[in-house]
Protein backbone atom coordinates (compact mmCIF):
# COMPACT_ATOMS: atom_id res chain seq x y z
CA UNK A 1 0.00 0.00 0.00
CA UNK A 2 2.62 2.13 0.75
CA UNK A 3 4.85 1.66 -2.35
CA UNK A 4 1.54 2.84 -4.28
CA UNK A 5 1.53 6.34 -3.34
CA UNK A 6 3.60 8.17 -5.70
CA UNK A 7 4.36 11.13 -3.07
CA UNK A 8 8.42 10.90 -2.16
CA UNK A 9 9.28 10.82 1.35
CA UNK A 10 11.14 14.28 1.41
CA UNK A 11 7.95 15.88 0.61
CA UNK A 12 5.96 13.72 3.44
CA UNK A 13 8.75 14.81 5.98
CA UNK A 14 9.15 18.36 5.10
CA UNK A 15 5.53 20.09 6.17
CA UNK A 16 5.81 18.18 9.69
CA UNK A 17 9.30 19.18 10.07
CA UNK A 18 8.62 22.83 9.23
CA UNK A 19 5.97 22.93 11.53
CA UNK A 20 8.15 21.70 14.15
CA UNK A 21 10.87 24.26 13.31
CA UNK A 22 8.26 27.24 12.96
CA UNK A 23 7.23 25.60 16.79
CA UNK A 24 10.54 25.97 18.09
CA UNK A 25 11.10 29.22 16.71
CA UNK A 26 8.04 30.49 18.45
CA UNK A 27 9.03 28.93 21.97
CA UNK A 28 12.31 30.22 21.48
CA UNK A 29 10.73 33.96 21.28
CA UNK A 30 8.59 32.99 24.38
CA UNK A 31 11.37 32.34 26.21
CA UNK A 32 13.23 35.26 25.24
CA UNK A 33 10.75 37.43 25.80
CA UNK A 34 10.49 35.37 29.80
CA UNK A 35 13.71 36.54 30.55
CA UNK A 36 13.66 40.01 28.92
CA UNK A 37 10.65 40.12 31.34
CA UNK A 38 12.60 39.09 34.65
CA UNK A 39 15.54 40.95 33.66
CA UNK A 40 13.41 44.29 33.62
CA UNK A 41 11.78 43.22 36.55
CA UNK A 42 15.61 42.14 38.42
CA UNK A 43 13.82 39.03 39.06
CA UNK A 44 16.71 36.43 39.68
CA UNK A 45 15.97 33.50 37.05
CA UNK A 46 17.00 30.56 38.58
CA UNK A 47 16.15 29.09 42.11
CA UNK A 48 18.41 26.65 44.30
CA UNK A 49 18.60 24.18 41.16
CA UNK A 50 17.50 24.90 37.76
CA UNK A 51 13.44 23.45 37.79
CA UNK A 52 13.07 25.99 40.99
CA UNK A 53 13.13 29.49 39.76
CA UNK A 54 11.13 32.37 38.42
CA UNK A 55 12.36 31.53 34.34
CA UNK A 56 10.90 27.91 34.62
CA UNK A 57 7.78 29.02 36.86
CA UNK A 58 6.53 31.75 34.44
CA UNK A 59 7.81 29.09 31.27
CA UNK A 60 5.45 26.93 32.82
CA UNK A 61 2.83 29.52 33.23
CA UNK A 62 3.09 30.56 29.69
CA UNK A 63 2.59 26.76 28.74
CA UNK A 64 -0.56 26.84 29.54
CA UNK A 65 -2.11 28.95 26.85
CA UNK A 66 0.29 27.96 24.50
CA UNK A 67 0.52 24.38 23.79
CA UNK A 68 3.48 24.68 21.42
CA UNK A 69 5.58 25.81 24.44
CA UNK A 70 4.05 23.31 26.25
CA UNK A 71 5.46 20.80 23.79
CA UNK A 72 8.73 22.57 23.47
CA UNK A 73 9.21 22.24 27.38
CA UNK A 74 8.41 18.38 27.22
CA UNK A 75 10.96 18.24 25.24
CA UNK A 76 13.55 19.84 27.65
CA UNK A 77 16.21 20.87 25.24
CA UNK A 78 17.68 24.58 25.20
CA UNK A 79 17.02 24.92 29.42
CA UNK A 80 19.60 24.37 30.76
CA UNK A 81 21.55 27.33 32.83
CA UNK A 82 24.24 26.74 30.20
CA UNK A 83 21.76 27.52 27.58
CA UNK A 84 19.96 30.36 29.75
CA UNK A 85 23.24 32.28 29.96
CA UNK A 86 24.11 31.83 25.93
CA UNK A 87 20.47 33.28 25.61
CA UNK A 88 21.11 36.11 28.01
CA UNK A 89 24.26 37.26 26.53
CA UNK A 90 22.35 37.73 22.90
CA UNK A 91 19.99 39.45 24.76
CA UNK A 92 23.01 41.97 26.35
CA UNK A 93 24.67 42.47 22.97
CA UNK A 94 21.03 42.99 21.20
CA UNK A 95 20.60 45.48 23.89
CA UNK A 96 24.07 47.24 23.56
CA UNK A 97 23.87 47.30 19.76
CA UNK A 98 20.58 49.09 19.88
CA UNK A 99 21.98 51.26 22.62
CA UNK A 100 25.00 52.02 20.76
CA UNK A 101 22.93 53.13 17.46
CA UNK A 102 20.41 55.48 19.76
CA UNK A 103 23.66 57.47 20.93
CA UNK A 104 25.52 57.58 17.47
CA UNK A 105 22.00 58.99 16.32
CA UNK A 106 21.80 60.95 19.08
CA UNK A 107 25.64 62.49 17.94
CA UNK A 108 24.99 62.42 14.43
CA UNK A 109 21.61 65.05 14.83
CA UNK A 110 23.03 66.85 17.17
CA UNK A 111 26.49 67.72 16.16
CA UNK A 112 26.97 66.88 12.36
CA UNK A 113 24.03 68.74 11.37
CA UNK A 114 25.33 72.06 12.42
Amino acid sequence: MFLQKKTEIPQMVMPVLLEQQNENKASLVLMLETLVHLAKLGDPIRGHDNDQGHYMSLLCLRSNDRPELARFLQRGRYLSPEITKELLKWLMKATIDRVLVQIRNFYRHNYLSS
